[in-house]
């Protein structure tokens, strides 16, 4: 199975989350319904000085406040997961950008520099690695897809969403070389357009029931181009069982433990 053709639970704002990250992603195959997350999510702050990204408080986790623990306290928590099993699946990291205030220039050097002081950017996963050669990623996946999920185990992904601008101009920016994908915003209530080019091959939608006609044809619309398709808050099983008959790949929810409802499958990684 390709990694476009799976679907797979992940953790909504998963620094406020009662589960840790290691809880979040241990899979229980007995209780398919507890944790068995292959995704987790941050929101960071930028936090300017001289040191272009590689100070500790560079970035800062929160979701109203600038104001809070190092991004790197988190990176670590992934690394010590990596280091208890360097065959783990493949995680998915969606960095949400709550800054919006100052350069949008510097941020796609800042954001790798952190990513290289902080943690191990031969651990990620990258936009290169997927196309070496060409840096029009929409043309590349609707031909080839993306890799089959054996073969990305010990790597992670991360996914900038959150502030448009700036994940969109990192994207833009030197895109063979960057350490991070970047999502593009869908709205749930409206059909999308599929791009036919470009770099941002990952879009995110908050989805709410009520429109779930449109976002099921969305979604289809964006599977056909073996996009991804990510659907964040699902947080009732009425809404889950939607996103499972509309084939989302990547459910976000706050809803970890304690819901028998909140799984894919009997398997982290499911072929939709």
């Amino acid at each position: 199975m390709k990694y476009n053709q799976a679907s797979y639970k992940q953790s909504h704002n998963s620094y406020d989350r009662d589960e840790d990250s290691h809880q979040s992603l241990l899979f229980h195959p007995n209780d398919p319904g507890n944790a068995g997350c292959r995704g987790l999510e941050y929101d960071i702050w930028r936090h300017s000085d001289s040191s272009n990204g590689r100070s500790l408080g560079y970035f800062t986790v929160a979701h109203s406040t600038s104001s809070g623990p190092p991004f790197a306290n988190y990176l670590g928590y992934l690394l010590s997961w990596h280091l208890a099993d360097v065959n783990h699946d493949v995680v998915f990291v969606t960095v949400d950008i709550k800054s919006s205030g100052g350069s949008k220039e510097s941020f796609p050097d800042e954001i790798d520099n952190y990513m290289r002081e902080w943690f191990n950017a031969g651990l990620m996963y990258t936009p290169g690695m997927l196309s070496p050669d060409n840096s029009d990623f929409v043309a590349y996946v609707k031909a080839n897809g993306w890799p089959e999920v054996d073969t990305l185990r010990g790597k992670f992904i991360f996914c900038l969403s959150g502030n448009s601008d700036w994940k969109t101009y990192y994207a833009q920016t030197n895109p063979l070389a960057r350490l991070c994908f970047a999502d593009k915003d869908f709205d749930d209530g409206k059909s999308v357009t599929v791009p036919t080019t470009g770099q941002q091959i990952i879009f995110s939608s908050n989805l709410y029931s009520d429109n779930f006609e449109t976002w099921k044809k969305s979604i289809t619309n964006l599977r056909a181009a073996n996009l991804i398709a990510r659907g964040y808050v699902l947080n009732s099983d009425g809404i889950w069982d939607k996103a499972k008959q509309a084939k989302l790949n990547a459910f976000a929810t706050d809803k970890i433990t304690g819901h028998s409802w909140a799984h894919v499958g009997s398997t982290p990684f499911v072929q939709l």
